[in-house]
């Protein structure tokens, strides 16, 4: 079996949230909000373990080394996974009316009072507030959490079309990260917005120079106009990947 590694874990654990979404739907469909409530977190958390393990890969390696340091706590923390997956769907939703200061407050404070409904929404449990009972959590609790992953998932089609196009996703990324002004062009830019991009620049359909006009990624496409064009084969892309190197370690 080949080395796993970030892509592997994304692609699975984007796949195994559709599963407990659909589980967290027939649950919700039986009436028992809080286990349908417990599976839509768990859905929201695989959404964030993918965010983790794809944003890091094309961090210049400044900032990733860092990253890397943190990741295993931030893999193992139900409420930072939880706080990616929403973030995933903050950053759109709320980009037009909150700073990212704001968006990040939000999203933390989701993933805490997730997490804790969570808990409540799989056992019986008793505090010096009193008994927390499954059946405190809501309809509309469970209604609206499922909602979220839905969102969460739509927004993370483009990562999930990388990720089961791996051979082709990554030598892309490489070849951007690797080259001399790669790093910090990338750090600049929102990846949830590239990777559609770039896996259209890899697949031929579409201009390179074009589709990255007005972006940090510009000048260096600029740079590199030759070989890095339109209509390049899997090949192409890994051999131009190749010629930069991929120095990085992965996590």
């Amino acid at each position: 079996m080949p080395p796993q590694g970030p892509p592997d874990v994304g692609r699975e654990a984007l796949k195994h949230a559709r599963e407990l979404l659909r589980a967290a739907r027939l649950i919700l469909d039986a009436k028992i909000w809080s286990v349908a409530y417990a599976n839509a977190a768990l859905a929201l958390e695989e959404v964030g373990k993918a965010a983790l393990c794809t944003s890091i890969l094309p961090m210049p390696d400044y900032v990733r080394q860092a990253e890397v340091d943190a990741f295993p706590k931030r893999f193992a923390s139900h409420e930072a996974k939880s706080f990616l997956g929403f973030l995933v769907v903050r950053m759109v939703e709320d980009s037009a009316t909150a700073d990212w200061m704001e968006i990040y407050k939000r999203a933390d404070r989701d993933a805490r009072r997730t997490n804790k409904n969570k808990f409540r929404g799989l056992y019986v449990d008793y505090k010096h507030t009193g008994l927390l009972k499954p059946a405190d959590v809501t309809e509309a609790q469970a209604a609206d959490l499922i909602a979220t992953v839905e969102r969460a998932l739509e927004l993370s089609l483009d990562t999930e079309d990388a990720l089961e196009n791996v051979d082709l996703f990554m030598p892309l990324i490489r070849m951007f990260r690797t080259a001399h002004g790669g790093a910090g062009a990338l750090a600049e830019d929102d990846m949830l917005t590239l990777l559609p991009t770039l896996m259209a620049i890899a697949r031929g359909e579409v201009d390179a120079e074009e589709a990255l006009e007005g972006t940090a990624l510009a000048a260096l496409v600029h740079k590199f106009a030759d070989s890095v064009a339109a209509k390049l084969t899997p090949e192409q892309v890994a051999a131009i990947a190749a010629q930069y190197g991929d120095e990085t370690p992965a996590p």
